[in-house]
């Protein structure tokens, strides 16, 4: 059996000769499937939006992560916003330092937030 390795090192990392795996946005190792995750997340939470307002969350990262945010549409729907959401009247802005989330509705809404340390741009 062959063995396979996946490696992207995080910013100051080197794929090629380190070995610590939270080093990594994503690692894989056939020899340990079951130790390693394929992708790495920084932070998640939850947050409570007013209407008509924004929500920011410092990552600080230096570049524009991968990042998911879902907003609550009733009970147990939701709805993954992607740039904006009419459904939601929110959108979702990312830099090298925060996601921001707007609310444009006219009740307070959650939303979950994920983010991962994968460089996007």
């Amino acid at each position: 059996m062959t063995k396979t390795v996946f490696k992207v090192a995080l910013p100051g990392y080197r794929a090629d000769t380190d070995t610590n795996p939270d080093h990594f946005a994503v690692y894989y190792d056939s020899d340990e499937p079951d130790e390693n995750v394929l992708i790495k997340e920084k932070e998640r939470g939850t947050v409570q939006i007013n209407a008509s307002s924004w929500a920011e969350i410092n990552h600080n990262l230096g570049y524009v992560p991968l990042a998911f945010v879902l907003g609550r549409l009733s009970g147990d729907k939701w709805s993954l916003l992607a740039g904006d959401s009419s459904e939601l009247t929110a959108y979702i802005e990312l830099s090298t330092t925060k996601l921001r989330i707007w609310n444009g509705g006219t009740s307070q809404r959650t939303f979950k937030y994920y983010i991962f340390y994968d460089q996007v741009l």
